[in-house]
C-alpha cells in the first residue's frame, strides 16, 4: 500500500538545551495536558489538536491529503495493485479492485478492467465483443453468422460444418462444388475417367462412360457398339457379321466369299460358288449328293480342339474329349459331297447327341 506523508513541522527552541520527552514537560510541571479541540486526544498524541476529526483512533478518509487516523500516512492505493487513485490524482478507476488498473486484461464482466471507459469492446464492428464473439479481430465470425466454404467457424457454435471439409484431400470441398469428397479424382474441372463417373462434377457423364447397353463394358474400354449388348470386347462371335468380340477382325465363317448372301455359319456349304447356298434351287448339274458328315469342336479362341469323321460317306461321327471346367467350346456340324475328287463343304439338318461323363 501506498500513502501520501505528511510531514509535521514541530520548531522546538534550541536555547538552553531543554528536550520534550513526556507529556508534563510539553504542558509544564504541574499543568493538565491540553486538549484544544475537545476530541479526548491531547497534544502529546493528536496530531492536530485543532481538528476532533484528527487523532490516533479516528477514521482514515483516504486521498484527502489529511492524515485522519495520525499515523503519518495518507492512503492512495488501497488495493494495492500499485496505480493510485483516480481520487487521489491518479489513473486507477476503482481503487478497490486489484484487477482494474491502466493496461489490466479486460473479461467477460461488464466491467471496465482496463480504465479506458468502457467494459468490452466490439473490435471487429459485428455487433458482439469477446464475451461471445469467437474472433472479435474478424466481422464475420459472431454468434448466428452464415457459415462461409473456409473450413473455419464462423457462426462460434464451435464446430465446422462437415461440407467444409476437404476430406479427400484433392483440394476442394463439397461446398465448393465436390461431388464425391471421398474420391481424390472428382472434383470440378477435373480429367473425365473411364470410370462410369463424373469426375468434374457438371452432373454429366461423357457419353463413352454411359454404357448405354449395359452389357458390363463402355465404349470407352472398348465396347465398339454400345447399343448391343452381343458385341463388347470378349463376348462370343455369333454368325451375324458382326464384330462382337470387338477385336476388329470377322472371323472366315462370317464372310460371304462368293457374295450369294450366306456365309459359312449361316449354311453355305460352299462360299466360293455363288448357286451353292442354303435354300438355293437344285441345278442339273450333275454333282454327286451323297454327303459325308464331319464334326469339329473349337475352343474358345477358335482353334480346332478335336475333329472326327466317320471314316467314309455317312452320318455317324462323332467327338470324344475333355473339357476343362471353364471356357467355351463350339461343336460345328458340317457336311461333304464328292464332285470330279474335288470335296465341296455342304449342310443340312442333322440329328445329334450330347452325352456327359
Amino acid at each position: 500500500m501506498r500513502y501520501l506523508s505528511l510531514i509535521g513541522v514541530l520548531i522546538l527552541a534550541a536555547g538552553c538545551g531543554t528536550t520534550l520527552e513526556t507529556e508534563d514537560e510539553l504542558v509544564g510541571e504541574g499543568e493538565d495536558p491540553i486538549d484544544d479541540d475537545g476530541d479526548g486526544y491531547t497534544t502529546f498524541d493528536d496530531c492536530d489538536d485543532s481538528d476532533p476529526t484528527v487523532h490516533p483512533d479516528a477514521e482514515e478518509i483516504p486521498y484527502d491529503g489529511i492524515d485522519q487516523d495520525c499515523d503519518g500516512e495518507d492512503p492512495v492505493d488501497l488495493d494495492g495493485d500499485g496505480y493510485d487513485a483516480v481520487e487521489a490524482g491518479g489513473d486507477d478507476c476503482d481503487d478497490t479492485d486489484e484487477t482494474t488498473f491502466p493496461g489490466a486484461e479486460e473479461v467477460c464482466d461488464d466491467v471496465d478492467h482496463d480504465c479506458d471507459g468502457v467494459a468490452l469492446e466490439d473490435e471487429d464492428g459485428d455487433g458482439h465483443d469477446l464475451c461471445d464473439d469467437c474472433d472479435d479481430d474478424d466481422p464475420d465470425f459472431y454468434p448466428g453468422a452464415e457459415e462461409l466454404c473456409d473450413g473455419l467457424d464462423n457462426d462460434c457454435d464451435g464446430s465446422v460444418p462437415e461440407d467444409e471439409d476437404d476430406a479427400d484431400g484433392d483440394g476442394y470441398r463439397a461446398c465448393d462444388g465436390d461431388c464425391d469428397d471421398s474420391d481424390d479424382e472428382s472434383y470440378p474441372g477435373a480429367d473425365e475417367l473411364c470410370d462410369g463417373l463424373d469426375n468434374d462434377c457438371d452432373e454429366q457423364l461423357p457419353l463413352d462412360e454411359a454404357d448405354l447397353d449395359l452389357d458390363g463394358v463402355m465404349a470407352c474400354l472398348g465396347d465398339s457398339d454400345d447399343e448391343d449388348t452381343s458385341t463388347h470386347p470378349g463376348a462370343v462371335e455369333l454368325c451375324d457379321g458382326i464384330d462382337n468380340d470387338c477385336d476388329g477382325a470377322l472371323p472366315m465363317e462370317e464372310l460371304d466369299g462368293d457374295g450369294d448372301g450366306q456365309a459359312s455359319c449361316e449354311g453355305d456349304c460352299d462360299d466360293a460358288a455363288a448357286t451353292i447356298y442354303a435354300g438355293a434351287p437344285e441345278l442339273c448339274d450333275g454333282l454327286d449328293n451323297d454327303y459325308d458328315t464331319y464334326l469339329y469342336l473349337r475352343d474358345e479362341n477358335c482353334d480346332y480342339a478335336s475333329a472326327n469323321d466317320d471314316g467314309g460317306p455317312g452320318s455317324d461321327s462323332y467327338i470324344s474329349y475333355t473339357i476343362p471346367s471353364d471356357g467355351v467350346y463350339t461343336i460345328v456340324f458340317t457336311a461333304y459331297y464328292q464332285n470330279d475328287d474335288y470335296l465341296h463343304t455342304s449342310t443340312g439338318d442333322y440329328d445329334w447327341e450330347l452325352d456327359c461323363y
